[in-house]
């Protein structure tokens, strides 16, 4: 019966959201990105975007997971795959069902999580707006008309990427750090953010922002929580574990991922992307730089970016006084970095 309320709820709760021009325009504009991107890469971009790389790697892990980062002739990655061996578990159910209807099934989803993203970011502004802000939501449905309509999501939708269900894990554990204050509730948080982690490794830069301390403005001292920390790493550290345990039994693994990500002639990609470091490398390869020149100064740029917006983000987190949306600013600048 309560299900029955809920479903009735959220109807009207749409058709209320239908009276607002502008939701009425993203959500139109949404769809039309949705069917546009199918129509683009089952007929014209089969063989360029990230969905085929994904496909590929479930088809090596279920025959030989030792593969996973070097597939054997002639399967051949366009894009290397960079993440963790256990995040196939997500690609895998869309290879069983072949690529084309895989396609339509992961895009399917990633539409379902952009509406999930959208219930979750109006539930954190209304978390985080101030007492004296207005307190109707016409500009929270600007804010996500705005992101619906947000060119990203064609590309995501075109290349098939997994950047929505990163985003949907952080944006939750973010929703629950702010909403609860239990400690099995800063568990399940940590967790999400693992689970980012083990889909995208780069999500690591969000761990020092789970540090939890208090600020008394007279006193001027900091009060550090370390039970509340303490859990919260727990919490990202237990599916991390699961990845650190496959590459002990295939120590190979390891290898691959460190060359891949680091080391190796493919650490250097150029390719679409919204970080700043990506972008920046992007950059120097369009004024000349070459690949190779490139990869000497891959540390040092991912350095550069990770010290000053890092750093920057990190010192703003605690020097900010509490007032809810610090968390927020911190996730920002990890994001910004990854």
């Amino acid at each position: 019966m309560n299900l029955k309320i809920k479903i009735i709820n959220i109807k009207n709760r749409f058709r209320e959201l239908l009276k607002y021009k502008i939701f009425r325009l993203a959500v139109l504009l949404h769809l039309f990105y949705f069917v546009l991107a199918l129509i683009l890469t089952l007929v014209f971009f089969r063989d360029r975007n990230d969905f085929l790389v994904y496909y590929k790697v479930s088809e090596v892990v279920l025959n030989d997971i030792n593969n996973l980062y070097n597939p054997p002739p002639p399967i051949e990655y366009r894009w290397p795959f960079r993440y963790f061996p256990l995040s196939v578990i997500f690609f895998i159910p869309f290879y069983l069902v072949g690529f084309d209807l895989g396609f339509i099934l992961f895009n399917l989803s990633n539409f379902i999580l952009n509406i999930l993203i959208c219930i979750i970011l109006y539930k954190i502004i209304l978390l985080v707006r101030n007492e004296d802000q207005e307190k109707d939501d016409k500009r929270v449905i600007t804010y996500i008309s705005i992101f619906l309509m947000g060119s990203p999501h064609i590309f995501n939708y075109i290349l098939g990427q997994i950047n929505l269900y990163v985003t949907l894990f952080i944006l939750l554990s973010l929703y629950i750090i702010l909403k609860y204050e239990d400690i099995k509730w800063q568990l399940i948080a940590g967790l999400l953010l693992g689970i980012s982690i083990s889909i995208k490794p780069i999500t690591l830069l969000l761990i020092p922002f789970l540090i939890v301390f208090n600020y008394d403005v007279e006193r001027k001292k900091y009060t550090f929580m370390l039970t509340k920390t303490t859990v919260r790493i727990i919490g990202v550290i237990l599916p991390i574990s699961l990845n650190i345990l496959v590459f002990l039994i295939y120590p190979e693994l390891l290898k691959d991922f460190i060359s891949i990500n680091f080391t190796g002639e493919d650490a250097i990609d150029i390719n679409h992307s919204f970080s700043l470091t990506k972008i920046i490398e992007n950059f120097l390869f369009f004024i000349g730089i070459t690949e190779e020149k490139l990869l000497n100064f891959h540390i040092l740029i991912f350095l550069f970016v990770l010290i000053i917006f890092g750093g920057i983000g990190f010192f703003v987190y605690l020097v900010k006084r509490k007032t809810g949306d610090d968390l927020i600013h911190g996730y920002l600048f990890g994001i910004l970095i990854m």
